[in-house]
């Protein structure tokens, strides 16, 4: 069974729902936490609603394009939905944003590894 049925089911559904929420309140309270965003497109992703998640998170991204682990959450919307390209253009993103930022390069080596394992899953 692959990550992705595994998160799409009910018990860790109410765990994400719960994150979206508390994205939303944290929010409220500061509309400037851009991780809040991060956390809300996460959550939101992993409920099935891809390009709700990836119009959140883009958005916020103009707003602060230099924003690391923004462009880290788009890349993971993108490995969710299997789709190695664009997962990678956000990686050569983030090189010309921050280049050779240790964190980049060590997300860029797990996320390839966890793209290569939920493919192999998906055979």
């Amino acid at each position: 069974q692959g990550r992705i049925e595994y998160f799409q089911k009910k018990p860790a559904n109410q765990h994400f729902e719960t994150a979206v929420q508390w994205g939303e309140k944290a929010l409220r309270t500061n509309p400037d936490l851009h991780l809040a965003h991060g956390v809300i497109a996460t959550g939101t992703a992993y409920l099935g609603k891809y390009t709700s998640a990836l119009t959140r998170i883009q958005e916020v991204q103009k707003l602060s394009p230099d924003t690391v682990s923004l462009y880290l959450v788009e890349a993971e919307l993108w490995l969710i939905q299997l789709n190695a390209e664009k997962m990678r253009a956000v990686f050569k993103t983030l090189e010309k944003i921050s280049p050779d930022d240790p964190q980049v390069q060590q997300a860029q080596r797990e996320f390839e590894g966890r793209l290569n394992y939920l493919q192999q899953q998906k055979k």
